[in-house]
């Protein structure tokens, strides 16, 4: 029965540690990426329905206009595909917070993360919080399995010292009877006592 319920508690324990290893990572991938605040200037003969038609197609959103034809966008979608297409459109004239020969961002300030589902940042607190409780309850387990090792030991560490009490008094008897019976004082009570006693101390052992 112990050792079924330690063979469940560990279980559960690397259950509960692969979950807390897992879900962050997996919530991250399905929310995707962080935004960024990013700058794009675009190109004169650009009119408002063209822009709004390509804000759309690269995922700029919350637009900001900073004068002229240059404006503030939240890049929902900042991977590389994503950026290379942006910075290289004709209708781009120019934009601020990339890298144009690696295509990434370049000291953008980064948003929440919402390319793939709009409550995307929400998800990855919620994971990551479950998965320090997870942690957490990981941690309790090894204790509780640490405290039942230390009892288990101090418990058996007990028993012993009973049982060499116990020998220590069975020898202590046989050493009071040997004289009498090697005298042949005592034949057999005192007999039946000693061998009785050896029995129980050889069993004991």
């Amino acid at each position: 029965m112990i050792a079924k319920l330690l063979a469940t508690r560990r279980a559960v324990a690397f259950a509960c540690a692969v979950a807390a290893v897992c879900l962050p990572i997996a919530v991250r991938l399905i929310t995707g990426a962080p935004g960024a605040l990013v700058h794009v200037r675009w190109a004169p003969s650009i009119d408002v329905d063209a822009r709004q038609r390509l804000e759309t197609r690269f995922r700029l959103v919350d637009g900001e206009s900073l004068g002229g034809a240059t404006w503030r966008y939240d890049l929902i979608d900042p991977s590389p595909a994503n950026i290379r297409a942006l910075v290289l459109d004709p209708a781009v004239e120019d934009t601020h917070q990339f890298d144009r020969v690696r295509f990434a961002l370049d000291g953008a300030e980064r948003t929440a993360r919402r390319g793939q589902i709009s409550s995307g940042g929400t998800l990855v607190a919620a994971a990551d919080g479950v998965a320090v409780a997870l942690t957490s309850f990981v941690a309790l387990l090894a204790l509780v399995s640490l405290w039942h090792a230390v009892s288990t030991r101090d418990r058996w560490a007990g028993q012993r010292a009973l049982v060499l009490r116990a020998e220590d008094r069975l020898f202590r008897a046989e050493s009071e009877l040997r004289p009498y019976i090697l005298s042949g004082i005592l034949e057999e009570w005192p007999c039946t006592r000693y061998h009785s006693a050896t029995r129980l101390r050889t069993a004991m052992i």
